[in-house]
């Protein structure tokens, strides 16, 4: 991930490189016996201001790079994921739309990993995974207070996980969740002592 490593670049050989990386991304995961590549489809923003000119160029490099992890993805057996990133980044903060760019491609190697804390800093995340549920394969889950993705443990931050939860129930009972923590590991066994762990089983279960 980062500048150098841009689905979406405007910057044909960065945008090659990034393919690159990805297909030995994809044949490491193979070797390991993993089915799941997470891929972001542009890096953080030097530059606050983008015209509708610079999203439509990265929107149609990005097709280009999804068609290419897409043939990746037959030859390799393993599926790469897209994952929605926040507003500070170039391209791919609104989910809905990463969605619709998946579902125009079609093609079965290549749906979404939907973030959680990512979805609360650009909107309400609830509403936003309703609207991409049927590509979605993979989940992050995190909390924040919408400012800045901190990674706090769900139920420390401003998500409402109660009714996110009746969002996420709504997908296949397969889809995998990832706790995607900035937590100690003795901070985490504590918490478990307390209401986290069955506040994650009713969110998640």
């Amino acid at each position: 991930f980062g500048p150098t490593r841009e689905p979406s670049s405007i910057d044909e050989p960065v945008r090659n490189r990034t393919i690159a990386t990805y297909r030995a991304e994809g044949e490491l995961a193979r070797r390991l016996g993993g089915s799941m590549v997470v891929v972001h489809p542009s890096a953080r923003k030097v530059d606050l201001r983008a015209t509708a000119d610079d999203l439509d160029a990265r929107a149609s490099a990005l097709r280009r790079s999804l068609r290419q992890l897409a043939d990746l993805a037959d030859a390799q057996g393993v599926m790469y994921l897209l994952e929605n990133v926040p507003r500070d980044y170039h391209f791919g903060w609104d989910p809905p739309e990463l969605a619709q760019m998946i579902r125009q491609l079609d093609r079965s190697g290549v749906r979404m990993c939907f973030d959680v804390g990512h979805a609360h800093m650009t909107g309400d995340p609830a509403r936003a995974l309703d609207a991409c549920r049927d590509v979605v394969n993979y989940l992050h889950v995190t909390d924040n207070n919408r400012r800045g993705d901190l990674h706090l443990v769900p139920g420390q931050g401003t998500i409402n996980w109660d009714r996110l939860a009746e969002s996420i129930s709504r997908l296949p009972a397969e889809t995998p969740a990832m706790l995607e923590l900035f937590e100690s590991e003795a901070g985490l066994a504590e918490l478990v002592k307390t209401r986290l762990k069955s506040d994650l089983k009713r969110w998640l279960a």
